[in-house]
């Protein structure tokens, strides 16, 4: 398959997984109670699941490397067992918040994994566990942009209603409800892929020393993480419910834009070398 091909099922997969995640974490409550997801949601996945799928059978018949296979088609049938459960019933939609981020992660992980692999030394498992660093942080990232997404929606659609005001396209955003709802699944969907990234951070990942952009890279990544714990259990333990959990999840989400900032910074420094 011509690299450029494998790329754009890669991107599509990982699009479509992710519009998804955040289509389905919306979902609203309809006239009988119970949450759905617009009609359009499934097929996106469904147009995830066939990129995905096409990587897969390429990857069975290409790759030498059984974890990549094993973990990118583990990833499809996650995804493609969530898709049948929601069809079954709508009850079922908000394990998206789950389900289809954990299927980008090991989609990720597989594309990242060398094809082949020579274990004399170890050299898989740092090769596996560099891969699942990576893409636990990138799925993390990704899942933290959707939930400040949400928080801003959520601020906005508040400061609105309390004005009582309306504009052209207001009634388009989500209710109150579904806009917090979901900002705390992606929330906690974000935080559990940040923390594995944090436990997967290969020697010295989390240093303080070296280019100040290395050590802010690491200060923001923990003060990112750090603020979302504390979002999690203020809201578990404290009832914080809508816009104290929306700014505090927005702070999060500053810093974690500042970990990025502090990577790119560090690649252009150093000539396109992360």
């Amino acid at each position: 398959m011509p690299l450029a091909l494998r790329s754009l099922l890669f991107a599509v997969t990982c699009a479509a997984y992710a519009v998804g995640t955040f289509v389905f974490a919306l979902r609203d409550r309809g006239e009988k109670g119970v949450a759905r997801a617009p009609a359009f949601a499934p097929w996106v996945l469904l147009v995830g699941c066939v990129a995905h799928g096409i990587l897969v059978v390429h990857a069975f018949s290409s790759s030498t490397n059984s974890s990549a296979v094993a973990l990118t088609a583990l990833g499809l049938a996650i995804a493609l067992v969530f898709l049948v459960m929601r069809q079954w019933s709508a009850r079922s939609e908000w394990l998206a918040s789950v389900a289809l981020p954990v299927a980008t992660l090991l989609a990720v992980v597989g594309e990242a994994l060398p094809a082949r692999v020579h274990d004399a030394n170890g050299t898989a498992a740092r090769s596996l566990q560099l891969a699942l660093h990576v893409a636990a942080n990138i799925v993390g990232e990704a899942l933290l942009l959707f939930a400040g997404a949400s928080a801003g929606a959520y601020l906005i659609a508040d400061k609105r209603l309390k004005q009582k005001t309306r504009r052209s396209g207001a009634d388009a955003l989500p209710s109150l409800g579904a806009l917090d709802r979901a900002g705390h699944h992606l929330t906690v969907a974000g935080f559990v892929l940040l923390t594995a990234g944090l436990a997967l951070a290969p020697a010295g990942g989390l240093s303080f020393s070296g280019a100040p952009s290395v050590r802010l890279r690491a200060l923001f990544g923990i003060l990112s993480w750090a603020l979302l714990a504390i979002v999690l259990v203020a809201r578990t333990l404290g009832g914080w419910r809508g816009r104290r959990s929306a700014v505090g999840t927005l702070m999060s989400f500053a810093f974690a834009s500042l970990v990025v900032l502090a990577y790119a910074v560090r690649s252009v420094g150093s000539g396109g070398s992360p």
